[in-house]
């Protein structure tokens, strides 16, 4: 769970980027 590391919405945004 690196992405926490950014932030919460990096981290929201990166789910998003896996659906794309």
């Amino acid at each position: 769970r690196e992405a926490s590391k950014w932030s919460p919405e990096l981290a929201a945004a990166c789910e998003v980027w896996k659906e794309i």
